[in-house]
């Protein structure tokens, strides 16, 4: 088929390929391609359905087989954005491990791995997750020390998120322990304020905070546990004003 696509059959033919995708055929998205162009092919996908093109809707399945093909055979745009409703960062941001296998074949394309958001957003932000897909993404250029607008970094978030492993990973590779946020928090004080005890102390034993900072960080900790844990908070407490005692009567 050589002759053009109408914007009507690009519409319709691409809202095949988009359920295509959502019910995982990928043999049926073959078959409704194989005998157009590579230049109507890479029309239907590039279309947004629902502000996503097809490409970006394989990458959120994490379903690598399609994103294959379509970067095989149909010359998607590797830059072209879509539609992304980052949740609330009280629920977690989904990444299962399929997704590193498809941002492998983003990055192999030419992707840009440090391209962010007008927010200043990365991928390795949306990737805290994860921690497989934060080491390939490091592995492969990507900054831990890159933060957005309001100066929150990859390891602020994966802090706020509870996300240990993630939190280790970024440490490891040099992620700033007190960079602050436009807010003065660090990823120290947001893991506090989380009720975050296992990345608190994780913090605390990777990294010698001033003691002021130690103090505040338990006193935080002991103020967000005394609704479900009554005991820990006054341990913390307890931790607190012992620190505060060394401090004045060294």
């Amino acid at each position: 088929m050589s002759a053009e696509l109408s914007n009507s059959e690009i519409e319709k033919i691409a809202r095949i390929i988009h359920t295509c995708i959502d019910e995982d055929k990928p043999n049926k998205i073959i078959s409704t391609l194989c005998m157009l162009t590579i230049s109507q092919r890479k029309s239907i996908v590039t279309f947004k359905i629902d502000g996503r093109p097809a490409l970006y809707v394989a990458c959120l399945k994490g379903n690598a087989d399609i994103t294959k093909y379509l970067l095989d055979e149909c010359d998607p745009d590797v830059e072209q954005k879509g539609l992304f409703k980052i949740r609330n960062l009280k629920n977690d941001i989904e990444a299962p491990p399929l997704w590193c296998a498809t941002v492998e074949f983003l990055v192999e394309h030419s992707a840009d791995i440090r391209k962010t958001t007008e927010k200043g957003y990365s991928c390795l932000m949306a990737a805290i997750a994860s921690r497989e897909l934060c080491a390939y993404l490091i592995s492969k250029g990507a900054s831990v020390n890159a933060s957005s607008i309001d100066r929150y970094t990859a390891l602020h978030y994966a802090a706020h998120a509870n996300k240990l492993e993630t939190v280790m990973l970024l440490c490891r590779n040099g992620g700033p322990m007190t960079a602050k946020t436009n807010y003065q928090e660090t990823p120290l004080k947001i893991a506090a304020i989380r009720g975050s005890s296992s990345v608190m102390k994780y913090f605390l034993d990777y990294y010698e905070f001033p003691v002021e900072e130690k103090c505040d960080t338990f006193d935080l900790l002991g103020c967000c546990l005394i609704d479900d844990d009554v005991t820990q908070c006054f341990l913390m407490w307890e931790t607190a004003i012992k620190l505060h005692f060394e401090v004045s009567n060294p």
